[in-house]
């Protein structure tokens, strides 16, 4: 079975299918491209498919030492969608308060385009 139907076949990912689709990586040697791997924990992560502790879990006990170097990269992704994450919420805070575009520009670090965007999605003029 390879890993795209794995990840097809019902839809949702849970912890069995998780760890074959690791096992499929390690015994293919596909562990060692560690970008494709990390495209799949970050998908995985964040859908939500599988609870964070059962997935560092499951990557240490099927790929042993190639986890301890994949970690490090995706726990550096998901700090960073945390961050974009925090910008946007203060945008959106400072927008609803009435603080002038510039400044929200200026607090959050956000381009104009993306305050914008946003202040678009809140339907404030």
């Amino acid at each position: 079975m390879s890993v795209l139907s794995l990840l097809k076949d019902h839809g949702r990912m849970n912890p069995e299918k998780l760890e074959t689709i690791f096992r499929y990586f390690r015994k293919s040697g596909l562990v060692k491209e560690h970008e494709n791997l990390i495209i799949l924990m970050r998908y995985i992560y964040f859908t939500n498919q599988v609870e964070e502790k059962e997935l560092v879990n499951i990557m240490k006990a099927e790929l042993g030492e190639e986890a301890e170097e994949i970690m490090p990269s995706l726990g550096n992704q998901i700090l960073q969608k945390g961050r974009q994450e925090e910008k946007v919420e203060t945008c959106k805070k400072a927008l609803i308060a009435g603080a002038p575009l510039e400044f929200v520009v200026q607090i959050t670090g956000l381009p104009l385009e993306k305050v914008l965007e946003i202040q678009k999605s809140l339907k404030i003029n």
